[in-house]
């Protein structure tokens, strides 16, 4: 979203980001229940290579899911404290480059907030910490390559239990 310094509706909107704060803290409750539930007697005795890897899997997804809602919850502390546009690019980039900004720009995904400078001169990032995304980005993956390896180990652990059609059987 890019607006005008001086439009003071610009940037991260306040009921989206509310709204993503409430479904995500539901979203990571969910998971952390399913995570707390692994450790019961029953389930432990259950595990097997697949389950194990899709419960790391998930503690990566909440791992990323955790990061984005507390860059989400610095916006939403930032703009309520009344910092929300030229004091978060001040604290950022100094006073001298805060006058000049002509536009805020705020994105959800990734997750930042920059402080546009006049003329392709390069803005900067202000509120969110620049090792944020890339964070998220490394959960998501590695969350991604072992849901992959457990969909494998689960693909190849069901065809082990059941034997083929055809072998084994009287003619």
């Amino acid at each position: 979203m890019i607006g005008a310094a001086s439009d003071p509706f610009e940037g991260h909107d306040f009921g989206t980001l509310l709204a993503i704060m409430l479904c995500g803290t539901a979203t990571l409750a969910g998971l952390a229940s399913y995570l707390l539930s692994s450790f019961t007697r029953r389930r432990r005795s259950s595990y097997t290579p697949a389950t194990i890897c899709g419960d790391v899997a998930a503690s990566f997804c909440a791992g990323a899911l955790s990061l984005y809602l507390w860059g989400c919850a610095q916006i939403l502390l930032t703009s309520l404290e009344g910092e929300y546009k030229f004091e978060a690019c001040e604290k950022a980039g100094g006073f001298e480059r805060a006058k000049q900004v002509d536009a805020y720009i705020g994105d959800y995904i990734p997750l930042r907030f920059t402080c546009h400078m006049p003329g392709g001169e390069p803005g900067f990032e202000a509120v969110i910490p620049g090792y944020l995304n890339p964070s998220m980005a490394a959960l998501l993956l590695a969350a991604l390559a072992v849901g992959i390896a457990s969909a494998a180990l689960h693909m190849r652990q069901r065809r082990g239990s059941t034997p083929p059609q055809g072998v084994g059987e009287p003619t």
